[in-house]
């Protein structure tokens, strides 16, 4: 496994984390529960944007996925925003996977920028 696919993960499970954290604190309102989904959503699109100038990775996909997220909380939040919290984790990891997946297959071509 390509050692910068390894600290994209790390990098992620960390924002996952943190986002969590700042879910769980930030339950009053829907606007403060949107916070951390928008920064996981950051985190996510950062990932796609590194990955694109280094070896022709995701971006567009990234991007993408950072919108389902942001979306998907958002209709999770219109109901009672204190589920945020506890949505976000599940949510996150299945938006991060697909393009761990992605970035860990390489380039279409079977080469890799240095």
């Amino acid at each position: 496994m390509n050692k910068n696919v390894v600290a994209y993960s790390l990098f992620l499970a960390g924002a996952i984390i943190a986002t969590t954290a700042i879910a769980t604190n930030m339950q009053d309102s829907f606007a403060s529960s949107m916070l951390a989904p928008v920064l996981m959503s950051f985190a996510i699109v950062v990932v796609g944007v590194r990955s694109k100038r280094r070896n022709g990775g995701a971006f567009r996909p990234a991007l993408l996925l950072g919108a389902v997220l942001t979306l998907a909380c958002a209709i999770v939040a219109m109901k009672n925003p204190a589920n945020v919290a506890a949505m976000l984790p599940i949510l996150a990891a299945a938006v991060v996977t697909p393009l761990i997946v992605r970035l860990s297959r390489g380039r279409q071509d079977g080469t890799e920028k240095s």
